[in-house]
């Protein structure tokens, strides 16, 4: 049985070895270990525990643990195998220089996973505002690293240093910089620690000193007699026995020490609620305690006398003054690196409000979080959180353990660690009894604890013996082992050798170790100690037992029913309301009330909050209850909710939902609103809108704002109430009405009862995933199948043998197929045989051969390499890989999708999206569109809107005039077809294409076609894009429409034209809309027109119907008075039929998708039809030819979710070639007609189709449509603020004489803000078990400002456009001070300035047009654009200078000292690059840019700051860091600009 052992630390090592020690020939387990590091010991060999490193290196060498070792292995997946068992994918690390993983993971088939990986894997650093001002570990400056990267007292000497946490780590760091010479040292808590000693010291009594040659460790001084060995269950569940040791341990500390906080601790003391051993892990790094007390210690002389603590001598302070500066977590840091801390009335936060605190150096000893990256999630792992079998294992998993997860209020977690994989041995062997006994180890925390693992070490260790059967009894040991070992248990702590004297894992060696090892610590203890500590617990556990008897006589008696129920923040402590309007707390161990108070009205719903108790009462109002505030006080807050009384209660987070009753006429009725109300200040929120009754709520668990409201009618709205616009609406099909309804612990799905006994079940999972109810439920039971009945035979002499016949099978046998099923290569090949070298080393016992693994074969046996999964996306920085790019259509081999159909998907490196290789995917001069934004499902239709030339010239016609709407489809259409067009092959973004999208859709309750970036929800794209169509052609028909100054697009040469004195309808409808009449005919009297439809055979057939079909309806007919049926049909010439028909495929089942499939390599779509008109019945006899133009079709995967491509037929690529592209978003490829037009299998399914007429230039006059933009508008002042502030007006638009011409420069700079969550969800990053990270989705910048400067002139440098964009929330025309302008008009004037060939200038113009792009739909030809960044770039040197650095060194002068100002950015690009003409034209640009990057090195490429008089010092006087003489250089380059022109300011 081959067990995976993922970690080499002491847990992983002694798993092993107690695995090895329990294989026997029923259960042969073989482990083998997977560590990545080069060396054992985990996190113990960075943290200086040599020693015990050294014993860990014994230990493996002692039990031949080393062969069982694999280093340099790190795990990167482990999941299921179908067939049982796990796969655990592990790399190997290169022993090379460069040490790099291998990308070809080693595969191994275990049937046991074991989990060692530890508490302390990745580094928890909390966010605290300012701490960017502290760089890395490698920076000359102030810095910051987390204690892992603590290595030696060298990083600390000499240093101002501040260690925030209060764990062991960081009083060993501080005592560290106490010895290191540090200048300074802050220690600072969030809440306090309980400080002890790691052994009793001496201390003094009435004078006489007390001490002890070789001190007492404080963990064994719990002894097992009476704390472990015979405990009353009730004193167990109850853990008074805690308690009561927690009131007599800080009595005796105040006697001896004089502070009930710790062991002489004087500061950092916890609150009392959770200052004991039941609460908290003791602190036992002591050393700096006497530098932490000095300031603190005030203790009476006459106290002194009677009894003192006395600190060891070596950790005695020297004669110094030397002191800790304790304090309280700092709250932010300045930008000069002085710590903030937050106002308190403790005495440590009263004593740090006096300094000044600026650390040079910040240690984060804040701990550690778990990370199970490499547990595939798609097996249903459970995590150590959900291991309900003693924090081991899982029920139903047992497979799977985890090793070494609990810790230790006192102790160590090495030895708890091999009771543990004891347990689950037994476990697995089926040697441990169930139902477990109830677990009363755990310490006591709160449910908002970051840290819920802890542990009592006796009361746990004890536990696990008892469940495994290793748990002595006195009278066994006395009888078995005699006098010494009894007197050892009884009087020594929870050490595992004494749970190996007896049961599975019984060890001979283990009395010698009780003998001498752990008689020694029972002896240090001498005979008063071990009287007192072994009566001591006794005492204790008689008082638990007194406390149980009045606890029996105290329970009270309920006399009235219970009206609600529920838990509170105190685990063992449950609430309920009585219909006697009482409040009750009761005991959940006793069932006694411990506290009673009146509530004023009847409650009917209680829920606990992680700060709150809330009450429902019929009256209404929604109460808040302290469980600790006086019990005379009903509530601590009230509200009222509904006038009715309360039905729902549900809280999260801050939050509290409620439903209830209204009054309407004075009579009940359910109020349609849910409340929502803030908790911190019990103020009422936006409620939500729930017209149909809200009956049912529930907060889905995982959406920690998500709430589903449910009606009794089945109606149920799902939504987020951070974003209520992104709502989910789901009907169910009722016969009745809902009775009940609740949510799955998983999330995943949502049962609701109806009156009728039914279940119903909504499900968000995907339909072939299989996820359980809650959670994983273990691998299902393989039933066998029942054998089918043998049918009678009536024989006779005549019956032929044959009848008997052979068994039928309903699949094909696997002896029947052929080799082309068969799979490239095995996954799994039969294991090799035995080698030789294991043969003749082998060993036989009891008919088992055993043997070492050779050194030759190590990492070599039982191994399967899989080939690595390498990213899809392509980069500029990386090296080029070969992809697969195949234009075959044809010869398919089986129903797989060809590489260009497939998905593609913007991936990100380190550099960014900029980094992204976009040109590898479309090297044609057509652009496509990006995805990573929401609502890009719209990509596809945009290129088909594109590339039909009569929609483009009306959208691009749109944009020239003032439309007046804020979100309008046709003007967003026109810019992105107007970018598409000047682009060229570059990629574009639809970013306010696909915003208008989504706001028009919600505005018109079109829910179904807002992408709301859920990729597990399963979309049927094809169905979605072809509401989308009609969704679009709608919008374009109504915001084109200038009723009645319509132009007539129509010739009158080819189509019917517009009749005189009629008006024109919407120039989209004139382009793809049926101008017919209707023919109506009674079936009864035949009162009108007839004609008998053809049945449909081929594509033009099936469209032709589509357009003449017949609808039938019941009316009443006026010729023959009676209520019959009537046929209905459109009535429509050939030579009015529209120039463009757009159709949507409408393909609902495979019956539909069989007739566009090809038939013997013949498509069904054709690429020319001739429609005929139908007029009152009577086809036309003159035709009209169309050719079709482009398609968009869903391609569906079996692994992936379904996406669109568009197929167009270029028209610009006509004459050359084939014109037919497929824009499969930023992919664009070339293909042949016959692949466009074809449909091979039942992965591309069509969606909507395009055909234009033949005669289209001739059908369609475009003269009366406008086309170009008002160039005046760079004339007038466009701001929309209502309360503009003339001081902050700094442009001066253009004269009509100033109107730019080819050539002109301007200097332009731009400022960017965050888009909220509400437009576009935030950055989204992946981060892997191997401390890597992929961005998913990257953080979106919005334009908020553009700034325009004149480049020449008499006024070169003053702006004349400084716009405010109108799209960010708080530029508000009402309220927004500074010019204001929307977004279409200063789309409008950079329109205006790129089509008059202006050239821009600026610093990085590259990357802000970028930006601009995306939020203004236009694109700048690279010829117009002029960067300063590349002007002052050496490509040698490989960086690129700041515009404040070039400003400061070039220009003399100090910008953005503040903030970033777009005018003043502009200003300064553009004198550089005046100085840049200046010196090209003086051939002297090469030598000062070598200047210019010589004397950066010198000032780190950064300007110094700004001095007292508020100017920059000279660069020749500043100080020289490096020692090295600079005022030759800085000379030199004064003087290459001293003629540069001056601006007066």
């Amino acid at each position: 049985m081959k067990v995976a052992i993922i970690g080499a630390g002491p847990s992983g090592l002694v798993s092993c070895k107690s695995l090895l020690e329990a294989s026997t020939p029923a259960f042969p387990f073989d482990p083998v270990v997977l560590e990545q590091e080069s060396d054992i010991g985990g996190t113990f060999k960075y943290r200086s525990y040599e020693e015990y490193v050294d014993y860990l290196r014994a230990y493996c060498e002692n039990f031949d643990i080393y062969s069982r070792i694999n280093f340099h292995s790190k795990v990167v997946n482990v999941q299921r195998n179908p067939s049982g068992g796990h796969l655990v994918a592990y790399v190997q690390k290169d022993l090379g220089p460069e040490g790099q993983w291998s990308t070809i993971p080693t595969v191994i088939h275990v049937q046991y996973v074991v989990v060692c990986t530890g508490l302390h894997v990745i580094p928890s650093i909390p966010s605290i505002p300012g701490v960017k001002y502290f760089a890395d570990a490698h920076s000359n400056g102030p810095t910051a690293i987390h204690s892992h990267k603590y290595k030696s007292r060298s990083q600390i000497a000499n240093k101002r240093v501040m260690i925030l946490g209060t764990g062991e780590t960081g009083l060993d760091i501080a005592y560290e910089a106490v010895k290191a010479g540090a200048t300074e040292v802050t220690l600072c808590s969030r809440s306090g620690f309980l400080s002890f000693p790691k052994v009793l010291n001496d201390f003094e009594i009435f004078g006489f000193k007390f001490q002890s040659n070789r001190p007492v460790p404080i963990d064994t001084l719990i002894t097992n007699l009476a704390e472990t060995a015979y405990v009353h269950p009730w004193v167990s569940a109850s853990h008074i026995r805690w308690f009561i040791s927690d009131f007599v341990i800080k009595r005796v500390l105040w006697l001896l020490t004089g502070t009930q906080a710790g062991c002489n601790q004087w500061v950092g003391e916890l609150e009392p609620k959770r200052l004991g051993r039941a609460y908290v892990f003791l602190n036992k790094s002591h050393k700096a305690m006497p530098y932490i007390n000095r300031p603190y210690r005030n203790r009476p002389w006459f106290l002194e006398y009677l009894s003192r603590y006395i600190d060891p001598p070596e950790d005695t302070p020297p004669t110094t003054d030397f002191v800790i500066q304790f304090a309280p977590f700092p709250t932010s840091f300045t930008s000069n690196g002085r710590a903030v801390f937050p106002e308190s009335s403790r005495k440590d936060a009263i004593r740090i409000a006096t300094k000044v605190i600026e650390p040079e150096m910040v240690i984060f000893a804040t701990g550690y979080t778990q990370n199970f990256d490499f547990l595939d999630g798609d097996s249903g792992y459970a995590t150590p959180c959900d291991a309900d079998m003693r924090d081991i294992t899982k029920t139903g998993d047992e497979t799977v353990a985890f090793i070494g997860f609990v810790r230790p209020g006192v102790g160590a977690i090495p030895p708890l660690a091999e009771m543990q994989i004891f347990f689950w041995i037994s476990v697995v062997k089926g040697e441990v009894k169930r139902p477990l006994t109830p677990p009363y180890y755990h310490l006591l925390v709160e449910d908002t604890a970051r840290i819920k693992y802890g542990v009592d070490h006796s009361a746990y260790m004890s536990t696990l013996a008892k469940d495994i059967g290793a748990a002595p009894g006195l009278w066994e040991l006395w009888r078995d082992y005699g006098w010494h070992i009894l007197v050892c248990y009884c009087f020594g702590a929870a050490f595992t050798s004494f749970y190996r004297l007896f049961g599975p894992f019984r060890s001979p060696t283990a009395p010698k170790v009780i003998k001498t090892e752990i008689w020694d610590t029972i002896l240090r203890r001498g005979v008063l100690g071990n009287i007192v500590m072994g009566t001591y617990y006794g005492r204790v556990q008689a008082s638990g037992m007194l406390g149980r008897t009045v606890g029996r006589e105290a329970r009270a008696v309920y006399p009235s029913d219970i009206t609600a129920f529920s838990n509170t923040s105190n685990s063992n402590v449950v609430a309920a309301t009585t219909a006697d309007m009482n409040l009750l707390y009761i005991n959940s161990m006793t069932g006694a009330s411990l506290r009673q108070s009146s509530i004023p009205s009847v409650t009917g719903h209680l829920q606990a909050s992680h700060t709150f108790l809330l009450s429902g009462s019929s009256d209404g109002y929604l109460r808040t209850h302290d469980p600790r505030s006086n019990p005379n006080r009903a509530s601590e807050n009230q509200v009222k909710a509904h006038t009715g009384g309360i039905q729902g209660l549900e809280t999260t987070g801050n939050f509290a939902f409620t439903i209830g009753l209204g009054e309407r006429q004075s009579r009940p009725f359910p109020d349609p609103l849910v409340k929502i109300y803030d908790l911190r200040t019990m103020r009422s929120l936006p409620p939500i809108a729930f017209s149909s009754g809200p009956a049912f709520l529930q907060v889905l668990p995982k959406r920690a704002s998500t709430i589903a409201i449910v009606s009794s009618q089945g109606l149920v709205n799902v939504v987020d109430i951070l974003n209520p616009t992104a709502s989910e609406f789901y009907q169910l099909d009722l016969a009745s009405y809902i009775t009940s309804c609740a949510v799955s612990p998983t999330a995943a799905y949502m049962a609701f009862g109806d009156a009728e006994g039914v279940i119903h079940l909504l499900s968000q999972a995907e339909e072939v995933a299989e996820v359980p109810f809650n959670g994983f439920d273990g691998k299902p039971i393989e039933w066998a199948d029942a054998p089918d009945v043998i049918p009678e035979i009536n024989w006779t002499d005549s019956t032929p043998l044959n009848v008997v016949g052979l068994p039928h099978y309903d699949a094909q046998l696997l002896s029947a197929w052929t080799p082309l099923f068969e799979p490239p290569g095995a996954l799994y090949p039969p294991p090799p045989k035995i080698p030789a070298q294991v043969l003749s080393a082998m060993k036989k016992k009891d008919d088992v051969g055993y043997a070492s693994l050779p050194r030759e074969l190590k990492g070599r046996r039982n191994m399967v390499s899989i080939d690595s999964q390498s990213h899809n996306g392509r980069f500029r920085s990386a090296k080029p890989t070969k992809v697969e790019l195949s234009t075959k259509v044809y010869n398919y081999t089986d129903n797989e999708v060809p590489q260009m159909y497939r998905q593609v998907e913007i991936e990100y490196s380190k550099f960014g999206v900029e980094d992204f290789d976009f040109g590898f995917y479309n090297k044609t001069e057509y652009s496509g569109l990006e995805t990573h934004i929401l609502n890009s499902y719209t990509n596809s239709i945009l290129q088909v809107m594109h590339y039909c030339l009569p929609i483009r010239i009306l959208a691009k016609s749109h944009i020239t005039t003032n439309c007046p709407r804020e979100h309008c489809l046709l003007c967003e259409l026109g810019f992105v077809v107007r970018m598409l067009e000047d682009a060229r092959g570059t990629n574009c973004q639809s970013s306010n294409f696909c915003k208008a999208v989504g706001v028009l859709a919600q505005a018109s309750n079109s829910i179904e076609l807002v992408d709301y970036g859920r990729d597990g929800v399963k979309i049927d794209y094809a169905h979605t894009i072809q509401k989308f169509h009609h969704f679009l052609i709608e919008h374009l028909s109504s915001e084109g429409n200038v009723f009645p100054l319509n132009p007539s697009l129509l010739t009158s040469e080819t189509l019917k034209p517009v009749a005189p004195h009629t008006f024109a309808a919407a120039p989209i409808t004139q382009l793809v809309g049926l101008n017919a009449i209707t023919d109506v005919v009674c079936t009864s009297c035949g009162n009108g027109p007839s004609n008998e439809s053809q049945p449909a055979t081929d594509f033009t057939n099936i469209l032709r119907y589509s357009l003449f079909r017949d609808i039938t309806h019941k009316a009443t007919c006026q010729k023959c008075r009676d209520l019959t049926n009537f046929t209905s049909r459109r009535s429509i010439s050939s030579e009015e039929l529209p120039p463009i028909l757009g159709i949507n495929a409408c393909i609902l089942n495979d019956e539909h998708l069989n007739m566009w499939m090809d038939v013997r390599g013949k498509p069904f779509l054709q690429s020319s039809i001739r429609l005929h008109g139908q007029v009152h019945g009577v086809d036309d006899t003159v035709g009209v030819e169309y050719c079709i133009r482009s398609l968009v079709v869903q391609i569906m995967s079996k692994h992936k979710h379904s996406h669109l491509v568009a197929i167009v037929k270029v028209p610009q690529a006509e004459t050359d070639g084939s014109p037919w592209f497929i824009f499969n978003d930023f992919m664009v490829r070339n293909i042949t007609e016959e692949e466009a037009l074809c449909f091979p299998d039942k992965w591309k399914v069509p969606a909507i189709v395009y055909y234009e007429r033949s005669d289209l230039d001739k059908a369609v006059n475009y003269t009366g449509l406008p086309n170009s933009i008002d160039e005046t508008i760079l004339c007038h002042d466009t701001s929309i603020s209502l309360n503009r502030d003339p001081r902050l007006i700094r442009h001066d638009v253009l004269q009509l004489d100033e109107l730019p011409r080819p050539g002109t420069v301007v200097a332009i700079d731009a400022e960017f803000v965050s888009m909220q969550q509400t437009e576009v969800p935030q950055e989204e990053t992946e981060y892997r078990s191997d401390g890597t990270n992929k961005v998913l989705r990257p953080a979106r910048l919005s334009l908020a400002r553009v700034s325009v400067l004149r480049g020449d002139g008499p006024k070169q440098g003053r702006p004349f456009i400084d716009d405010h964009i109108h799209t960010i929330g708080d530029l508000d025309p009402h309220l927004s001070r500074h010019t204001l302008t929307p977004l279409k008009l200063v789309y409008k004037k950079l329109r205006v300035l790129v089509d008059r060939g202006c050239i821009f200038i600026g610093h990085g113009l590259s990357k802000d047009f970028r930006i601009i792009r995306p939020a203004l739909d236009i694109f700048v030809p690279p010829e117009q654009v002029i960067d300063t960044v590349d002007l002052y770039f050496m490509k040698s040197r490989q960086r690129r200078l700041s515009l404040r650095f070039l400003s400061w060194l070039v220009l003399h002068e100090q910008i953005q000292a503040d903030t970033h100002d777009s005018i003043e950015d502009a200003r300064s690009a553009l004198k550089l690059y005046n100085a840049y003409s200046e010196f090209e034209a003086a051939g002297t640009f090469d030598q000062k840019l070598d200047e210019l990057y010589a004397e950066g090195r010198l000032y780190n490429f950064r300007p110094p700051k700004v001095a007292n008089n508020g100017e920059a010092p000279d660069a020749s006087l500043t100080s020289n860091p490096t020692g090295i003489s600079q005022s030759k250089n800085a000379g030199r380059f004064r003087s290459m600009h001293s003629n540069s022109p001056r601006w007066q300011h």
